[in-house]
């Protein structure tokens, strides 16, 4: 606000406690929260901060029903919602722009200056010339999967093959689809069973939490794959070594246990003591004579 307040332009605060139930305070706590907890330091909002709401499920707020079905997903991944939302308050309510969790102050004021180029585009053609408007506004920031990336109909000629490695930005070495089988996977590739945990975390990635570039192709159970699930990663250790290992070490304790029972090495020091007079009677002593005395030691 401190940056753009000037430019007619504003913020508008929903907390939402779906994500990671990041806000389970009260409606009368949210400006406590942000002022000693999250950021903390004494922090107060320049803008307005409205009560707690849904933003996705049966709950869900109509005014977020409305963002979502006017603009396009921007991570279908991660969810619904999760991301800022532009809007343009005039006489009748326009969605403009969504952006990704990720997207900076700079990020946000280059697409800033990209809306209004496309004002300025839109006042010299007059509604004339609205492929220039489009070009200028149609700016999105780098996402997932697009329409143009959805499955086909599977290829079966050589044209269509490279067709469909072109389509998702493979080669056409590499681009291998799904068998024919009826399961409805169309001319989608076949990727290699690997988790995101092999892929290098020291890279720039244009999505650093899924690893993964902007049009890029997903796997199919990408869900499966995704760094809180399997990990594919290659071990330090082979599996046949680590077998060895392990049931060497279990032949090995086996054998010592039969060893120290076979052996035992903690021989005792003195004869076992019993009550009753050392088992004077159970022993067939004569229950007439006194039985010797045993001097029980107490430690």
């Amino acid at each position: 606000m401190d940056m753009y307040g000037d430019l007619n332009f504003t913020v508008l605060g929903f907390p939402c406690n779906q994500f990671g139930l990041q806000a389970p305070e009260g409606n009368h706590e949210t400006l406590n929260v942000l002022r000693y907890v999250r950021p903390g330091g004494g922090f107060v909002p320049k803008f307005p901060i409205f009560g707690k709401l849904e933003v996705n499920g049966l709950n869900e707020e109509s005014l977020f029903t409305y963002l979502k079905e006017s603009l396009p997903y921007i991570n279908p991944v991660i969810g619904d919602i999760k991301n800022s939302i532009g809007l343009r308050l005039k006489s009748t309510t326009r969605c403009v722009l969504r952006m990704r969790p990720s997207a900076g102050h700079k990020q946000c004021f280059f697409n800033m200056a990209l809306l209004g180029v496309s004002r300025w585009a839109r006042a010299l053609s007059k509604g004339n010339r609205p492929s220039t408007t489009a070009l200028i506004s149609g700016a999105r920031t780098a996402s997932g999967v697009s329409k143009d990336t959805m499955p086909g109909p599977y290829p079966k000629t050589p044209e269509e093959r490279a067709a469909a490695a072109r389509k998702y930005n493979m080669r056409v070495e590499d681009y291998e689809p799904y068998p024919e089988d009826g399961m409805g996977f169309g001319d989608y590739p076949k990727l290699p069973d690997r988790s995101q945990h092999e892929r290098d975390p020291w890279y720039s990635w244009d999505h650093p939490d899924l690893r993964r570039n902007w049009g890029e192709p997903m796997h199919w159970d990408f869900d499966m794959f995704i760094r809180n699930r399997v990990d594919t990663s290659p071990s330090p250790v082979d599996w046949s070594t680590m077998c060895k290992h392990l049931f060497g070490f279990f032949g090995f304790m086996f054998f010592m246990i039969y060893l120290g029972e076979k052996f035992p090495s903690y021989q005792p020091v003195a004869p076992k003591q019993y009550p009753y007079n050392n088992l004077h009677l159970e022993k067939g002593g004569d229950p007439d004579k006194l039985p010797e005395e045993v001097k029980h030691y107490e430690i």
